[in-house]
């Protein structure tokens, strides 16, 4: 079957759960990208079965949306399948010193969840703009935590619509890394945390926070747009190789964190793209190091 007619039967499968040619820019941090060309919001597990059983069988390309919070979607936009988690994958429960939170949970949201408990261990996600899925998939941190140290169990269905729970220890984790037995589409975190007084935690939270204010720049940015090689930190190099405020288009170096590029306003995924490339470059070319982009690109470039 063809891709066109493989994303037909999704539409016919899941009524009412796909739009076409869906612009993807609102759906990013960057705010740029073209369209992705189905969109897919399944809101039950019954119906994202359904959606990989197809995909599968038809070998339909399928890209999975959290947030948009650490993705550049080239101008061109996304062939295939666009998947994003619908309304069963949103609900957070807490149970004695566990927390469990849906795939597309916003990570602020989780944090308060468990600070409303008394349950310490994610005041580290306030800060994070990404969902459960996302720093489940990356092991995502903030403030010297990271997703490992709190971890219990992923769970999710595997690209044949099979259902697996994989606990921590099955997970290799390294910085920004999460190496699983099986590629999942997650459908919900486990959280193991610790007690705590309510009180305290938002105290943490609040000085976490307002830390990040003064401390990273303000516009529609990813963040961190390349990892920190080991022993040293990338915004230092992009630095010390003289590009805060370098710009191609509308996409610059931030003067406050040389590590994060902003969309000025009007900039396209090319800029952005085109301004990690010379980032890469300048840098390679002065300390020898290769920059390793953090940030996640996808879709085609504009004909």
């Amino acid at each position: 079957m063809k891709v066109v007619d493989a994303l037909s039967a999704i539409e016919r499968a899941l009524p009412g759960r796909t739009r076409r040619d869906v612009p993807m820019a609102p759906l990013t941090a960057y705010k740029v990208g073209g369209p992705a060309e189905l969109f897919v919001e399944p809101d039950t597990a019954e119906e994202l079965v359904a959606l990989l059983e197809i995909v599968h069988r038809e070998q339909v390309p399928l890209f999975v949306l959290g947030a948009g919070s650490n993705l550049l979607v080239r101008d061109g936009g996304v062939q295939g399948a666009v998947l994003r988690l619908g309304r069963e994958f949103r609900r957070v429960a807490v149970s004695g010193e566990e927390l469990t939170a849906g795939a597309m949970v916003q990570m602020s949201k989780v944090a308060l969840a468990a600070e409303r408990a008394g349950l310490e261990g994610l005041v580290f996600g306030y800060d994070i703009p990404g969902t459960v899925g996302g720093i489940m998939r990356m092991n995502a941190g903030a403030h010297g935590q990271e997703t490992k140290d709190v971890l219990a169990e992923a769970r999710g269905f595997d690209m044949q619509g099979q259902y697996h729970r994989v606990p921590v220890a099955q997970i290799r984790f390294a910085y920004r890394t999460a190496i699983y037995p099986t590629d999942l589409v997650f459908t919900e975190g486990v959280f193991h945390l610790k007690p705590g007084d309510p009180e305290a935690l938002a105290g943490q939270r609040q000085e976490n926070h307002e830390y990040r204010m003064r401390t990273q720049p303000k516009g529609h940015s990813v963040g961190s747009v390349f990892v920190n090689p080991s022993g040293d930190h990338a915004g230092r190099l992009v630095e010390a190789a003289g590009m805060k405020g370098f710009r191609v288009g509308k996409a610059v170096i931030s003067d406050k964190h040389a590590n994060w590029i902003l969309n000025e306003g009007g900039a396209t995924a090319a800029d952005i793209e085109g301004l990690i490339r010379a980032i890469q470059a300048r840098v390679r070319e002065r300390f020898g190091v290769e920059l390793k982009a953090e940030v996640r690109i996808i879709g085609e470039a504009r004909g």
